[in-house]
């Protein structure tokens, strides 16, 4: 049995993929492991590349884009590993990374499910350090961008959610959930907890299954001793790009709904509707401007379209997959 299967789902991303791999290839890993990439149907010569120049990475080959959730699910059920990493294409290990992070999860079974590196831009600034769940008062700070209102640090860390500043920075500690960017999960834990939520479209599904693991009674922490480079937005078309930011916020809404019951929902889409106009109209009126105003309308409508999108189709039971460990379905 494998100690890591290393998990990467792309689409159109030729180039930045091939980084990815090298870079796995050139780190060295102390662990055994495999490869297994998820090419989504892309155009652009991705599964040719990694059939060609990586012959010994796993690849599946989609006739349609599954999206993160579907492709990870589709992964996972054939990969042969104690524990996965979910990888972005566009992330680049560094020597060492991989081996902390396993040695920390391997470790801390079975109350640790899962865990996730500190993730740092290109300029090795930190990215992300895990983050909190998603409330309505969480919400309206974000939407609000209260990190930066003119208080007091002091102020703020009594009032703001802990998310929003980087409190407790540099240290391994116990968080909400961790981004699917690059986060570590323990097959065993899987195995109970069950597969990534397919009725989230784009992004949310990270925050989703660490929700039901704290559920279950694990337990997501960040372990930032292993760090990892995030480029960011690498497999995202243009055109999707131009939705990211109306799906990341309906993802909140629907998360929200989804473990906080129609309460939470309700509260967290009135305070999207009233702290966005406010936002904007600051923003129109003290650049005497009020064009802005118009297209935050039609972006809080969007929001509110796509965030009830997944409440309307039946929602798919998520149900536990046998458990890795069994040869009979880890093997392909």
């Amino acid at each position: 049995m494998l100690d890591l299967s290393i998990i990467i789902v792309s689409y159109n991303a030729k180039n930045i993929l091939r980084a990815c791999l090298q870079a796995i290839n050139c780190a060295n890993l102390q662990v055994s492991y495999e490869v297994i990439v998820v090419d989504n149907a892309s155009c652009d010569g991705s599964a040719q590349m990694v059939k060609e120049d990586f012959p010994r990475t796993v690849l599946i080959r989609n006739g349609t884009n599954n999206m993160f959730a579907k492709a990870n699910n589709q992964a996972i059920k054939m990969a042969a590993g104690k524990c996965f990493l979910l990888l972005n294409s566009d992330c680049i290990i560094e020597r060492g990374s991989i081996e902390t992070l396993y040695a920390f999860l391997n470790t801390n079974q079975p109350r640790v499910a899962c865990v996730g590196p500190r993730l740092l831009n290109k300029d090795r600034t930190v990215q992300s350090e895990g983050h909190v769940f998603y409330t309505p008062w969480y919400a309206f700070c974000k939407i609000t961008a209260a990190s930066k209102w003119p208080l007091p640090m002091s102020l703020k860390r009594r009032i703001l959610p802990r998310g929003l500043t980087r409190f407790d920075a540099g240290h391994t500690r116990p968080v909400g959930w961790v981004t699917g960017a690059a986060m570590m999960i323990s097959a065993k834990a899987f195995a109970e907890i069950g597969i990534l939520d397919e009725n989230f479209y784009f992004y949310g599904e990270d925050s989703e299954w660490c929700y039901r693991a704290w559920r279950l009674g694990y337990e997501v922490w960040v372990y930032p001793d292993s760090t990892i480079v995030h480029l960011g937005g690498m497999s995202t078309t243009a055109g999707v790009l131009q939705k990211v930011d109306q799906v990341k916020r309906a993802q909140q809404l629907y998360f929200m709904q989804r473990t906080g019951g129609a309460v939470s929902y309700c509260a967290a889409a009135l305070i999207f509707l009233l702290a966005m106009p406010v936002v904007f109209a600051v923003y129109a009126l003290t650049r005497r401007d009020l064009r802005p105003i118009k297209g935050l309308a039609k972006h809080a409508v969007s929001v509110l379209k796509i965030s009830l999108w997944p409440m309307r189709r039946r929602s798919s039971r998520l149900t536990t997959i046998h458990s890795p460990l069994d040869t009979s379905t880890s093997q392909n």
